[in-house]
């Protein structure tokens, strides 16, 4: 009689433990509605604000002279693979193209600037030249933030790009950086990572499963 074949063992797997400990695994639905109380709150607001749906968004680019607002609706549109046109930046440069130096202190702008320059398309010259006003701007004065939240944004930007980032990967950085922030949201943070712990373990039982099936 044949000796029968030996069974394969697999180690388990050594996961990496969960970055804010293991009671956000448990799913409290008194977070998930808070938070979609508060965010529909929020969406409200926006919506009386901006009576007419369609127009928010023009009226926005005319009228706002505040480059972080301006940067991150500019960014959030591109993102969605919708078009808006590089001239909203105009307002913010000197009739030579440069930027105006008035905006070399405004340190959220100045991020929100960078961030969304990251998503320019060819030829798109006034996006070139803020890409180089920024960034300069940014490293020459990163080390003399006050704000320990704004510095390490500035850091990680500089370093890695929302736009050159993994979206999970993203999340994980920016919950660190909003824990250490003053003015973060308990309710939404406590549930960003809430969401990312739940996706973790969803991600760790599947890879048990194909380790058990011999699949890798």
């Amino acid at each position: 009689m044949a000796a029968s074949s030996p069974i394969k063992c697999h180690l388990l797997a050594n996961y990496h433990p969960t970055v804010w400990g293991y009671h956000f695994l448990s799913y409290t639905p008194v977070i998930f509605f808070g938070c979609r109380k508060l965010l529909t709150k929020k969406k409200l607001k926006l919506m009386s604000t901006n009576k007419q749906s369609g127009k928010c968004w023009c009226k926005f680019q005319r009228n706002d002279d505040n480059l972080h607002v301006v940067s991150l609706c500019f960014r959030l549109v591109r993102q969605q693979d919708h078009y808006m046109s590089a001239n909203v930046f105009k307002k913010f440069t000197e009739q030579d193209g440069k930027f105006k130096e008035t905006f070399t202190n405004d340190v959220k702008g100045l991020l929100s600037l960078y961030e969304a320059l990251h998503l320019r398309v060819r030829d798109e010259e006034i996006l070139e030249e803020a890409l180089t006003f920024s960034t300069t701007h940014l490293k020459s004065i990163v080390s003399n933030l006050s704000n320990n939240s704004l510095k390490v944004e500035v850091t990680e930007a500089l370093s890695q790009p929302i736009r050159m980032t993994l979206a999970r990967m993203g999340a994980k950085k920016y919950i660190s950086i909003d824990e250490i922030n003053d003015a973060h949201n308990y309710l939404l943070l406590k549930f960003a990572k809430l969401d990312f712990n739940m996706l973790q373990k969803f991600h760790q039982r599947e890879l048990n499963q194909l380790t058990r099936l011999n699949i890798i």
